[in-house]
């Protein structure tokens, strides 16, 4: 009965941790965006391209610095640092502000969120040590996933 419980467990904070995974990008929405936010910011498409491309120069310095945060301190402290980190910047990027806020609070989010997935990977393998590939595949799923549903979701609040 207590393995039951504690696969059960496993489970949930393996589903948690790639929903919150997934949830914490916001490059997927820009393009669906793009003629609000060319409009309010007066954007060239020139800088719109900077503004969605800018993040992943943040995402690889997050990518590259979680390695070895991860070897050192655990996929789980790491992974609720890159959590508060993502949070921190969509609080950031929700104060009225100009372009460089804007971009500011997107390279945050980028590197958080990047660090995030490389410490969700982390963690998923510690949950699940005999099962490596499809954790990880699971993982790329549902990342994936919300990759699809997260611009219709976005693309949905531009017709209310």
């Amino acid at each position: 009965m207590e393995a039951v419980v504690e696969s059960r467990r496993r489970l949930r904070l393996a589903v948690a941790l790639i929903g919150l995974t997934a949830l914490a990008t916001a490059c997927g929405v820009l393009p669906v965006l793009r003629g609000s936010l060319q409009a309010y910011y007066g954007l060239s498409n020139a800088w719109f391209g900077f503004l969605v491309s800018f993040g992943s120069l943040a995402g690889a310095a997050g990518a590259l610095a979680t390695g070895p945060l991860v070897d050192r301190h655990g996929a789980w402290p790491v992974f609720r640092l890159s959590v508060a980190g993502c949070a921190a910047g969509y609080a950031w990027g929700a104060v009225p502000g100009g372009l460089w806020t804007m971009v500011a609070a997107l390279a945050g989010i980028s590197f958080f969120y990047c660090a995030m997935a490389i410490a969700a990977q982390a963690a998923l393998v510690a949950l699940y040590p005999n099962d490596r590939r499809r954790v990880i595949t699971a993982y790329l799923v549902g990342a994936a996933l919300m990759g699809v549903v997260l611009p219709l979701i976005g693309e949905a609040q531009l017709r209310v």
